[in-house]
């Protein structure tokens, strides 16, 4: 299983890739390791793969995807000190529970962080809908330079929340499309 990380530089789409041992399990705690100031807190729209595809035209994508969730990942606050890209890091990438992409009613993307006693430390949103993310295209465009399995993950990194440093013994908690997803603890 892969995880791509998609993000927009300089007017053009960079891929991050992610190793099997990265993703944690739903509702799996997070451990920060020390210092937390090396390290930042993102909630960011994914999709995950359905089928085996290669070379796919976006006419055709809808086939290979049918569930979004929001994702947690912990990334370093400076990704240019690792010799690898940033998603390679053990357990570093959380998602949430997935939820059929038919059956969304809402839009937009939101995550809150909470103490210990679950009182509001922050909250953040965005209004994106699914057609903004743009899943046809962005799976062409993966599709033409590796092969996408079932289960793998692609994460929009255009459309992310910047949560900040991380809290330890705080929980975070999102909502995708008005489909509540991720709920995790960071420890």
């Amino acid at each position: 299983m892969k995880t791509l990380l998609l993000r927009t530089e300089d007017g053009r789409m960079k891929a991050i890739g992610g190793a099997d041992s990265a993703v944690l399990r739903p509702g799996e705690p997070v451990f920060v390791p020390e210092p937390l100031t090396d390290w930042v807190s993102i909630v960011a729209p994914a999709i995950r793969i359905s089928r085996l595809g290669m070379n796919i035209k976006p006419s055709f994508a809808r086939q290979y995807y049918h569930e979004t969730a929001a994702v947690h990942l912990l990334m370093p606050s400076d990704a240019s000190v690792l010799p690898v890209a940033p998603l390679f890091c053990d357990r570093c990438i959380a998602p949430g529970a997935w939820a059929d992409v038919d059956t969304l009613g809402g839009c937009g993307l939101t995550a809150a962080v909470l103490d210990r006693e679950d009182r509001e430390l922050l909250r953040l949103g965005s209004d994106i809908t699914f057609r903004e993310l743009d899943c046809d295209n962005m799976i062409s465009f993966v599709s033409r330079y590796m092969t996408l399995k079932t289960g793998d993950m692609i994460v929009f990194g255009d459309h992310s929340l910047h949560l900040g440093t991380p809290g330890l013994d705080t929980r975070v908690t999102a909502e995708i499309f008005g489909a509540p997803t991720l709920d995790i603890r960071l420890k």
